[in-house]
């Protein structure tokens, strides 16, 4: 048995009408729900707004302070001479004592050992 169009749309209607209708009652009644977060939602916004205006703020003043310029004024204002100003003496170095390298209680040799020889022995 077959129901006339009419029939057919008229139910497919009524059947979504429904279901927007049922949709529309859920939000409605979460938001209903949830009217108390709104206020404190509203807080942490500007909150999170003035904080956001304090960081930008600091890194600004990290940047100003940081900066090539203002170290080398803050340098010469605490007594910093230029490398280029400052008295240069000449210093003739001596090398340094040559130390024979120890591992453990034993020492090292100095030299590295001959190479072998095609002919030679094999060390024991």
């Amino acid at each position: 048995m077959s129901l006339p169009p009419n029939t057919i749309w008229r139910k497919r209607a009524l059947h979504y009408s429904v279901i927007y209708l049922v949709l529309a009652c859920v939000m409605v009644g979460t938001r209903y729900a949830t009217r108390s977060i709104y206020p404190d939602l509203k807080d942490l916004r500007a909150t999170r707004a003035e904080l956001t205006h304090e960081k930008q703020a600091a890194l600004l003043k990290i940047d100003e302070t940081t900066s090539t310029a203002s170290v080398r004024a803050w340098a010469h204002a605490n007594g910093m001479v230029p490398f280029s100003r400052a008295k240069k003496e000449q210093v003739s170095l001596t090398a340094a004592p040559a130390k024979t390298p120890t591992v453990g209680s034993a020492t090292l040799p100095d030299a590295a050992p001959e190479p072998l020889t095609p002919d030679a022995p094999l060390p024991d």
